[in-house]
């Protein structure tokens, strides 16, 4: 499955649900929804795994790439990434264990709390 990506904005949120597989060819698409969170004011970023097959090694530079400018100006939050890819991307230091939420549902009611 090709990677596709999909944003959602409403009120100070924006999700950004991945899907399919994040390899080198998913480089470009990555970056554009790094432009599209920069031109959204939502100042909460949502970024939901649950559709995501695979990241391949190669990709997982890009993907800590687009964390790294979306928490310079905005609060980041991860969601859907089943067992095995969340201890991958912890092990090799992609992602960070603070901005993870169990669902979708913990993460909206995280905002709530701020």
């Amino acid at each position: 499955m090709d990677f596709e990506y999909k944003c959602i904005s409403s009120n100070n949120l924006m999700i950004l649900s991945l899907k399919g597989k994040i390899g080198r060819a998913a480089k470009d698409a990555l970056f554009k929804s790094l432009e599209d969170i920069s031109k959204d004011a939502a100042k909460h970023i949502l970024i939901h795994f649950k559709d995501v097959t695979n990241v391949e090694l190669a990709a997982t530079r890009d993907l800590a790439l687009l964390q790294q400018e979306v928490r310079k100006t905005k609060k980041l939050y991860l969601v859907g990434l089943n067992k095995d890819l969340k201890a991958m991307l912890l092990e090799k230091g992609i992602i960070r264990e603070k901005e993870l939420r169990n669902s979708l549902e913990e993460a909206l009611k995280t905002l709530d709390d701020n």
